[in-house]
């Protein structure tokens, strides 16, 4: 199954997963907003001394084999409307806003662990968080 991975849930399955999180997200979805929002994730993360400048690294180039491995979606001007609307109607950030927006086109579940963001979707959109993901991946048919 296809699904589209938001920033918080590519940095969560790569720390709990390591190298086998290229596995696990390989051929899945992304938007290009991600790598923006990862990096920026690293550097809090870094300047909030929960990791230190070599785990910052290292987390960096995990996500970066990761990012490789997945279809990265370019977000366009076409997109505009649609994703302000949905940023306006749910109370959101535009960029999260973008990542629903995406999923549903896609027609794929939404994967995201940002809580505020979980509360503001629509009950008529499928998400789940990287939990549930990591668990229907690792134990397909279960």
């Amino acid at each position: 199954m296809s699904y589209l991975f938001d920033s918080s849930t590519i940095i969560n399955i790569v720390q709990a997963k390591g190298g086998d999180a290229v596995g696990l997200l390989r051929g899945q979805h992304t938007l290009d907003l991600a790598f923006y929002e990862s990096g920026n994730a690293i550097r809090t993360l870094f300047h909030r001394h929960i990791l230190d400048r070599a785990e910052a690294m290292e987390l960096a180039s995990d996500i970066t084999g990761a990012w490789k491995s997945m279809n990265v979606i370019m977000c366009t001007t076409a997109d505009m409307d649609a994703i302000l609307e949905l940023a306006i109607d749910g109370g959101m950030a535009f960029y999260d806003a973008a990542f629903l927006h995406h999923a549903k086109q896609l027609h794929v579940p939404l994967v995201t662990d940002d809580g505020p963001f979980q509360k503001k979707i629509d009950s008529k959109a499928f998400w789940m968080d990287s939990e549930k993901v990591i668990s229907i991946m690792e134990n397909p048919g279960e």
